[in-house]
């Protein structure tokens, strides 16, 4: 199997705008690092809730903060199959549509059928075909 793309960890950052009240609630809404909101992703119900914010409309909050999250997230490798498919590398086994198998590294190997106990793996990891995704 070719390697198209490496497993690689990654940090995202997303910022928020919010407005709290005391009480420990509140409203948040999705914006970029300048504080901008795009109203074009929202409900009309969460543009009213946005809109009273900033009239200064709800009672007892303070606001506006700008708030940066930033979480680290494992991108898994993605690598091509012998049948021309790509097959992200998500688990111990990776089953594509065309019947082969391969492990988390890319390695093809053998057939399901030649499985079991003298092979070392358990039952949860040999039935843990789930999470492959082929593209």
């Amino acid at each position: 199997m070719e390697i198209i793309s490496k497993r690689e960890r990654v940090e995202i950052t997303e910022y928020t705008k919010n407005w709290t009240h005391p009480e420990g609630y509140g409203f948040s809404f999705d914006c970029n690092e300048n504080g901008v909101i795009n109203e074009a992703d929202m409900y009309p119900e969460g543009i009213a809730n946005l809109r009273d914010c900033e009239a200064g409309k709800m009672e007892g909050y303070t606001g506006p903060r700008l708030q940066k999250n930033t979480r680290r997230v494992t991108n898994h490798a993605v690598g091509g199959c012998e049948c021309g498919r790509k097959l992200t590398l998500a688990s111990f086994t990776n089953s594509c549509q065309c019947g082969r198998e391969y492990n988390q590294s890319g390695q093809k190997l053998a057939s399901r059928a030649q499985w079991g106990d003298d092979t070392g793996e358990s039952v949860s990891e040999i039935l843990s075909i789930g999470h492959s995704t082929n593209y």
